[in-house]
């Protein structure tokens, strides 16, 4: 299944207070009433707005009945509704199912990993936690509580790239990339850690450039010459 479509011209992700809103007490399909009750919805807010954790409800279908936030891109009336691992690869929907059942049968508690499609055409992961959600003795459904790890995964992939040996030629400094092509070492650090990179010269070098050893493994120049002191007004008059 496709992901939700955006909603055009929208910018808010959560169901706020604010005039116009409705609050997340009513940002529920079907959940029961006692989830949220009235007294409480104020502070329930305000817990859930600044917890890292997106927290979801889904009754035992795996249907979508509650979510405290969407994220950017989506629309809160279209994620409503619909099956909690419909925008997951297909991997990721086999874990998520398995955990899910383990939670509705066994009244397990599962921690797992998923990836999942964002609506730019992107990939997202999360780290997600499936609970038994009950009524009385009853398993109704279950609680998710998802966590944005994308960026933590990215960080992780470029360490674990520079943890590997690269190969350098003895001579220019390229590198040979996986592709196989040579790069510069200022391209290759570029475009695999997304920084800029500026010049300048260390004291050693500046040291050896003022000897004249020039870079360090290069042959020896000589010192470097010493430039004239201008002679003043006075003695250029003289001469």
């Amino acid at each position: 299944m496709s992901p939700p479509t955006p909603a055009s011209g929208t910018s808010t992700t959560r169901p706020g207070r604010a005039a116009g809103t409705r609050s997340r007490r009513h940002a529920c399909q079907n959940a029961p009433a006692t989830l949220f009750p009235d007294d409480d919805a104020d502070a329930l807010d305000l817990i859930l707005e600044n917890i890292p954790e997106i927290v979801i409800l889904v009754d035992r279908k795996g249907v979508i009945r509650y979510i405290s936030r969407v994220e950017p891109g989506y629309d809160l009336d279209r994620v409503l509704g619909m099956r909690a691992d419909a925008i997951m690869v297909p991997e990721s929907k086999a874990v998520f199912m398995a955990a899910l059942e383990a939670a509705l049968s066994a009244g397990k508690t599962i921690d797992y990993e998923v990836q999942t499609g964002t609506p730019d055409g992107g990939t997202a992961w999360y780290q997600s936690r499936v609970a038994p959600y009950r009524r009385g003795k009853s398993i109704v459904g279950a609680v998710l509580l998802a966590t944005n790890i994308t960026e933590l995964k990215r960080a992780r992939a470029t360490m674990d790239q520079f943890r590997r040996l690269l190969p350098v030629c003895a001579w220019c400094d390229r590198i040979h990339s996986p592709d196989g092509s040579w790069e510069h070492i200022h391209t290759y650090l570029k475009r695999h850690v997304d920084e800029e990179i500026t010049h300048g010269v260390c004291p050693d070098c500046h040291r050896r450039e003022i000897q004249g050893l020039g870079p360090p493994g290069a042959a020896p120049r000589g010192p470097r010459p010493q430039k004239a002191e201008p002679r003043n007004r006075s003695t250029a008059a003289r001469t």
